[in-house]
């Protein structure tokens, strides 16, 4: 099953509310991310007790980012960003 975006966007606050464990934000726009990357560090990917959620962005975000940043690094454990396009599916 899948949900599109305007499913999605519909149910943004319900499916925050009712599953924080599974659904994760963006760590640039902060909405929902359901098909995007993740950080290559394995400890910033997993989510560690400082950063409870995994490191996600979506595809969009992080190409419109990392095109004009001086650093291509993680914004949550500034580590490099490895653009391998690895793709998570809103499940950690």
């Amino acid at each position: 099953m899948t949900l599109g975006l305007r499913t999605l966007i519909e149910l943004k606050t319900y499916l925050r509310d009712g599953f924080p464990d599974q659904v994760f934000n963006c760590a640039l726009c902060s909405e929902i991310v359901a098909l995007g990357e993740t950080c290559a560090n394995e400890e910033c990917n997993a989510g560690t007790h400082d950063n409870p959620a995994p490191t996600r962005l979506h595809i969009r975000c992080s190409r419109q980012y990392y095109q004009n940043a001086p650093n291509k690094l993680c914004k949550t454990c500034r580590q490099p960003w490895v653009f391998l396009d690895r793709m998570c599916l809103c499940q950690s």
